[in-house]
C-alpha cells in the first residue's frame, strides 16, 4: 500500500512538474487528470474541470478539425496529428490565436482492463507569433516600394495587422508641427468619419501619445499612466478600449498608429501592445519613405508647372502685344463694312463671323497679357462685391444670358464684406472665368449661386497652396452642373486645359489658370 502510495505521488509530482501540457481522458474523452502546464496554457484551473470537461463535446476542437481524428483514437487507433490553430482562448480576447502540436498516446491497464488517451499539447504560439510578425514586418516593407501613396500604404498596414490583432477600427494620424493638426491618409471606422486632410485634437488620446511618446491602452474611461488632473478629450463616439502607439523616426514623433473598440472593454492586451510596439516602427520608417516619396512628386508637379507657366509668360510678354495690333483692325473693320452694307446682304454672316473669331481672338490675348502680368501687377484695396456686381451688369455676361436662358444666377452678397487686396484686371477676369464656368457647365434648366462671406481662418490650411491664419474673404460659385470628375480636378489650373468643345466656343481661352 504505501508503495502504491509512493508511486501514485510520484506520478502526480511528475503532472505538476512536467513542462508541457498533459491531460488524461478515461475512454469516453471526459477529462480524469490535467497537469499545471495544461492550466497554464489555457489559463484554467485544472481541479476545476477535472470530471467535467469532455474533450469530444468541445465546440473548438470540432471547429480546429481536430474531431474526427481525437475520435479514431478513443477508438483505440493510433494516429499523429499535425499542428492545430485554435481561436480566441477567451471570449473577450478577439482575433487572438493559438498554434498547438497535439499528441496523443493509447494507454491500457492490464489490471482492470481500462483504457486511458493521454493528450501532450506543445505551445507553438510564442514561435508562430514571431514568425507572423517578422513576415508582417517584411510585407509591410514590400508594400512601401510598391504603393503608389500613403493612403493605399496605410491601407496594407492596416491589412497586414490584422492578421494578428482586431482592426476593424483603425487610423494612422500624421502631425504636421507648423499647423499643430493631424491628417489622416486613410481613416477605417464603424461609425466615425473625420477630414482626412487636417484635424486638430488637443488633449486627446491620440495627441498624448505623440506628446508622450509612449504607447497606452484606454479603457473603462480611466487609465494608470495620467497624471494628477490630467484630463483627456474624447472626440467622436465613445470607445470602450482604445490602443495608441507612436510612429518614432529620428527626427521625433511623426504621428499614431491606434486601433478601438466600441463594444469590449478588454478587446485589447498588454501583449497587444508589445506586439504592436514591436511593428510600428517598421510601419514608421515605411510611412516616411511614402510621405517623402509625395512631398518629392510634389515639388517635381510644382517646379514642372512653374516652368510652364514661366514659359507661357515669356511667350504672351513677346507676341500679345503684337498680336494685339494685328488683330485691331480685323476686329474694327467688320463693324465698319456691316454699317456700309444693306440688311440683305448674303456677306452679312461671313462678316460677323469674322467679328466673332477676331473677338475670340481678343479674348485669348487679353488672358495672355494678364498671365505675362501675373506676379508683377499692382496690388490695390478692392471691395469685390463690386467687380461681382460690376461684371453682373456688363453687356457680356448679359449676352451669355440671352444665349444659355436656362441659367438661373441668384445672387447672395455679404453687405459687411471686408476689402481685399490685389490686381483689379486679375480679379475681375477671376469672377468673369468662374461664372462663365458655371453657365457652361448647365446642359439643362438649373441655379447657379454666388456668395461672398467673411471668414476667420484659425489654422494654417494646405489647399490648392498653402494659406496662413488669418482673415480672409470667400468667393463661391455653386452650379448644378455635372461637377469635375478627380482626374480633372487636378489639372483645372493648366493653362488652355479645358474639357469643353473648341467648335461650340466655350473652350477657349486660359480658363481657371488666370484664377
Amino acid at each position: 500500500e504505501e508503495v502504491t502510495h509512493r508511486v501514485e505521488t510520484l506520478k502526480q509530482l511528475l503532472m505538476d512538474e512536467f513542462p508541457i501540457a498533459m491531460q488524461v481522458f478515461d475512454s469516453n474523452g471526459m477529462l480524469v487528470q490535467a497537469n499545471a502546464a495544461w492550466g497554464k496554457m489555457w489559463d484554467v484551473n485544472p481541479e476545476g474541470v477535472i470530471g467535467k470537461y469532455n474533450i469530444l463535446q468541445d465546440s473548438q476542437i470540432e471547429t480546429a478539425g481536430m474531431k474526427p481524428a481525437l475520435v479514431k483514437i478513443f477508438n483505440g487507433e493510433q494516429i499523429e496529428l499535425g499542428e492545430v490553430v485554435f481561436g480566441p482562448a477567451k471570449s473577450d480576447m478577439p482575433g487572438q490565436v493559438r498554434w498547438v502540436r497535439p499528441y496523443a498516446y493509447n494507454i491500457e491497464n492490464d489490471g482492470d482492463q481500462s483504457r486511458h488517451v493521454v493528450l501532450l499539447s506543445v505551445d507553438l504560439t510564442k514561435q508562430k507569433h514571431g514568425e507572423l510578425v517578422q513576415q508582417i514586418l517584411l510585407d509591410i516593407s514590400q508594400s512601401a516600394a510598391i504603393a503608389d501613396d500613403l493612403a493605399s500604404l496605410v491601407n496594407s498596414v492596416r491589412q497586414h495587422l490584422g492578421r494578428i490583432i482586431d482592426t476593424t477600427n483603425f487610423y494612422i494620424a500624421l502631425y504636421d508641427e507648423a499647423s499643430d493638426c493631424y491628417s489622416f491618409p486613410s481613416y477605417f471606422d464603424q461609425f466615425d468619419s473625420v477630414d482626412t486632410s487636417k484635424e486638430y485634437l488637443p488633449n486627446s488620446l491620440t495627441d498624448r501619445v505623440r506628446r508622450t511618446r509612449k504607447s497606452m491602452i484606454y479603457a473603462h474611461e480611466s487609465c494608470e499612466d495620467l497624471a494628477p488632473g490630467e484630463v483627456l478629450v474624447e472626440y467622436g463616439s465613445h470607445s470602450a478600449c482604445w490602443l495608441g502607439a507612436p510612429l518614432k523616426t529620428k527626427e521625433g514623433v511623426m504621428g499614431v498608429l491606434a486601433i478601438q473598440s466600441y463594444d469590449n472593454v478588454s478587446a485589447y492586451t498588454e501583449q497587444d501592445l508589445q506586439l504592436v510596439d514591436s511593428i510600428v516602427g517598421t510601419i514608421a520608417i515605411a510611412l516616411e519613405r511614402k510621405q517623402a516619396e509625395e512631398m518629392q512628386r510634389n515639388l517635381n508637379e510644382k517646379l514642372k508647372r512653374a516652368e510652364r507657366m514661366e514659359s507661357l509668360g515669356l511667350l504672351a510678354g513677346g507676341v500679345a502685344h503684337d498680336l494685339n495690333n494685328i488683330l485691331v483692325p480685323l476686329v474694327a473693320s467688320p463693324d465698319l463694312m456691316l454699317q456700309k452694307l444693306p440688311a440683305d446682304s448674303p456677306l452679312r454672316n461671313d462678316l460677323l463671323q469674322i467679328k466673332q473669331s477676331a473677338e475670340n481672338a481678343a479674348t485669348i490675348i487679353s488672358d495672355l497679357l494678364t498671365m505675362a502680368r501675373r506676379g508683377n501687377c499692382e496690388k490695390v484695396p478692392l471691395q469685390l462685391n463690386d467687380i461681382i456686381r460690376t461684371y453682373r451688369n456688363s453687356t457680356g455676361h448679359k449676352t451669355l444670358l440671352e444665349k444659355f436662358r436656362y441659367s438661373s444666377i441668384n445672387y447672395r452678397l455679404d453687405d459687411a464684406l471686408l476689402n481685399i487686396l490685389g490686381s483689379e484686371s486679375h480679379i475681375s477676369k477671376l469672377v468673369m472665368n468662374l461664372i462663365i464656368n458655371a453657365i457652361h457647365s448647365l446642359h439643362a434648366p438649373g441655379n447657379i449661386w454666388i456668395r461672398t462671406r467673411n471668414e476667420h481662418i484659425a489654422q494654417r490650411l494646405m489647399l490648392f497652396k498653402e494659406i496662413p491664419e488669418g482673415e480672409y474673404v470667400v468667393f463661391e460659385v455653386e452650379d448644378q452642373g455635372a461637377g469635375i470628375s478627380p482626374e480633372m480636378l487636378e489639372r483645372i489650373f493648366d493653362p488652355f486645359y479645358t474639357t469643353k468643345s473648341m467648335v461650340s466656343g466655350k473652350g477657349t481661352g486660359l480658363g481657371l489658370s488666370i484664377v
